[in-house]
């Protein structure tokens, strides 16, 4: 099922960036970027984190210490 990417400008002027699957379901909304070469270079980014990064499953009894900060 191939996906694709939508670059989505905001009424601020600020871009984010879609992860959107073969359905047209959107799976991943990015944090906004200032421009679209910004936004762009995030997808880069993101294909090659991506292709290697490991699975973190934090989904035991027994929550772990977090990795990362939560949403604000």
């Amino acid at each position: 099922m191939a996906g694709h990417f939508e670059l989505v400008p905001e009424p601020n002027k600020e871009f984010r960036v879609e992860l959107v699957d073969g359905r047209g379901n959107v799976i991943a909304t990015s944090i906004p970027f200032e421009d679209s070469t910004a936004a762009v270079a995030a997808i880069s980014a993101f294909r090659s984190m991506a292709a290697v990064a490991p699975i973190r499953d934090n989904t035991g009894a027994a929550p772990g210490p977090r990795t990362r900060k939560p949403r604000q």
